[in-house]
């Protein structure tokens, strides 16, 4: 079994490089769920892959349902852009199983962040890992202005 379907990118739903990630994986979850499940089975897992940049218009999903049982189907799914490839991925719909149940242990009695001590980087440490950190200003230090800043932006110093 072999279909495609088309879904347009919505400009709200871009940042820098192209649409957010969870966005194109729930349009492709959208496209091979009625289609390939028959829509009474819940999703189990969703797998996605990007390949490139998600742009802003018509993405065209296209997929194959390689296995199909009584209680599971999975799926392979394209998602192309202008002709190329910019993501992939499997899905896989089936009813939820019972299994072995699990209380875990409780969570550790630990200091909340502000009772925590300040951690003191050893100087050799920052320097070799310099491009690793930043050094900023506590947040509730003052912020100076710049009179060359001022002048240069035409305001009165």
């Amino acid at each position: 079994m072999t279909s495609s379907d088309e879904t347009r990118v919505d400009p709200l739903w871009r940042s820098w490089e192209g649409a957010h990630g969870g966005w194109v994986a729930g349009a492709a979850l959208a496209a091979v769920r009625d289609r390939f499940a028959g829509g009474d089975r819940p999703v189990r897992t969703l797998t996605t892959h990007f390949l490139a940049p998600v742009g802003v218009g018509p993405l065209r999903f296209s997929g194959t349902a390689p296995v199909t049982g009584r209680r599971t189907a999975t799926c392979l799914f394209t998602g192309h852009q202008g002709g190329e490839p910019v993501v992939m991925g499997s899905a896989l719909f089936g009813p939820a199983r019972s299994g072995p149940a699990h209380e875990g242990l409780p969570s550790p009695d630990v200091p909340g962040p502000d009772d925590c001590p300040a951690l003191e980087l050893p100087a050799e440490l920052a320097l070799s890992h310099g491009s690793c950190t930043s050094a900023r200003p506590p947040p509730t230090a003052p912020l100076r202005r710049s009179p060359r800043r001022t002048r240069r932006l035409g305001a009165a110093a």
